[in-house]
This record gives C-alpha cells, sequence and structure tokens, in this order.
C-alpha cells in the first residue's frame, strides 16, 4: 500500500509585542524626564545682543543717572517746591535709587548668568552709591548727610531690582508657554491617529 506524501508544515512564528510596535508608539510610552532642579540661568541669545548693539546700554544710563544724582547733590541748596511736606526727599530718594537699581540689575544681567546674583550685586552697588552720596553732601554747604536717606536709597535700590526680576520672570514664563503651545500644535492627535497595523 502506497502512503500518502505528507506535507511538510512551515512553524508559525509569533511576533513579538516589541515588532508590532512603531516608532511612533514606542516614543508615546517614553517616560517622562525628571525636572532639572538647577537654577534658573539668564539666555542672551543674538537677537537681544542686536537689539543691543552690542554694548550695554543700561549700565551708560545708570551711569548717566549717577552723575545727574551727584549735580543735584553738589547744590548748596534745592527748591523748596520739591519737598512741599515733611519726609517727602526720603520718597523721592527711593524713587530715584529704584531707578539706579532697575538700570543696574539689566546691566549686570549682561555679564551675569545667575538672576539671583544680578539683584543681589544691583541692591549692593546702589547701597554703597548712595552711602557715598550722602558722605558727598556733608562736604557740601548747607547739606548734610542723614541715614534715613541711606536707608532710603537700599530699599530703592532694592526695590528696583525686583522690578527687573519680576520682568524678567515674565518674559521668561512667557518664552515657555510659547515653546509648549508650539509643541502641542506640533504632536498628533491622539483622538484621531489611526492604530499601527498588525
Amino acid at each position: 500500500m502506497r502512503s500518502m506524501p505528507t506535507t511538510k508544515q512551515t512553524p508559525i512564528t509569533k511576533q513579538t509585542h516589541a515588532a508590532k510596535q512603531t516608532p511612533s508608539t514606542q516614543v508615546s510610552k517614553k517616560l517622562p524626564t525628571a525636572r532639572s532642579s538647577a537654577p534658573p540661568v539668564i539666555a542672551q541669545d543674538a537677537a537681544t545682543r542686536s537689539l543691543s548693539h552690542g554694548w550695554n546700554w543700561p549700565i551708560a544710563a545708570a551711569l548717566l543717572f549717577m552723575a545727574v544724582i551727584f549735580w543735584a547733590s553738589s547744590r548748596t541748596s534745592l527748591p523748596s517746591v520739591m519737598f512741599p511736606a515733611v519726609g517727602m526727599d526720603k520718597l523721592y530718594h527711593g524713587i530715584a535709587y529704584a531707578v539706579l537699581g532697575w538700570l543696574l540689575a539689566g546691566g549686570f544681567s549682561f555679564w551675569l548668568r545667575s538672576p539671583y546674583w544680578v539683584v543681589w550685586s544691583a541692591t549692593v552697588v546702589g547701597a554703597l552709591y548712595g552711602f557715598s552720596d550722602e558722605l558727598h553732601q556733608s562736604f557740601v554747604p548747607g547739606r548734610d548727610a542723614s541715614g534715613g536717606d541711606v536707608i532710603a536709597d537700599v530699599i530703592g535700590a532694592f526695590v528696583g531690582a525686583m522690578l527687573w526680576w519680576v520682568g524678567w520672570r515674565w518674559r521668561q514664563l512667557r518664552a515657555k508657554s510659547g515653546n509648549t503651545v508650539e509643541i502641542l500644535t506640533a504632536r498628533p492627535d491622539h483622538a484621531t491617529r489611526q492604530p499601527p497595523k498588525l
């Protein structure tokens, strides 16, 4: 009796789950990266430097403002209309040194990478200049040095430096939100994306 020829069956290999996945699904299952604990850093991009034409204009403006303060302190008397009430000179000192602190912080941001060092440096330089200004007034006839004016100068310089920090922080958050919107619009819609073919 002739035996029937047997057909050789080829083994069916099963595809692994990893082989079925497309690169898009593999990317979507990546674990989120941990947030960096590094301190914030000031980034001076090429666009910012091109707008400043390569020179530190806030420092130049701060030096000019210091010259104006020195000129005002060299006068033997100031118009009485500037101080209609007692204590108004402290307010003027605070406002003037707030402007100085803001300019100094903007200038130091060109050289220092940490915003905390920018605020600290602007406050210290503003306070030292306020102290030297009061010392200068002690040698001007009709003028005298005042510890209250020094305190107003220090507070004003710190407030001005913090105003710069608020502006820097707002620009940083705005840039981050803009990048997030750009990334989200570039991603495919998971609801309408077709599953990979097996």
